[in-house]
């Protein structure tokens, strides 16, 4: 929780207003209601990787991109994942 809120921050300084929360289902989350590709992303979708892979860096974690602001949905919303070892 502690390494979520941390990653909150650092996307807060890139520019996004990210927060984190937790699913109905207990697992936690990142939410981020603007998206700082949000126009490029609406015609490449890869843009999108480059948060998943950066979230997956900094949390060591398997990222599941739950909503998309680029595919329509009002927020972008990022679950985390444990990785199995």
């Amino acid at each position: 929780e502690h390494r979520l809120a941390e990653v909150a921050e650092i996307l807060q300084e890139l520019g996004y207003d990210a927060y984190t929360e937790e699913t109905e289902a207990r697992q936690p989350a990142l939410t981020a209601h603007n998206c700082v590709y949000h126009d490029l992303a609406k015609t490449h979708n890869e843009v999108c990787e480059f948060d998943i892979t950066l979230l997956s860096s900094l949390l060591d974690a398997n990222i599941e991109h739950k909503t998309c602001m680029a595919r329509g949905d009002h927020c972008c919303r990022f679950i985390v994942h444990p990785k199995n070892d």
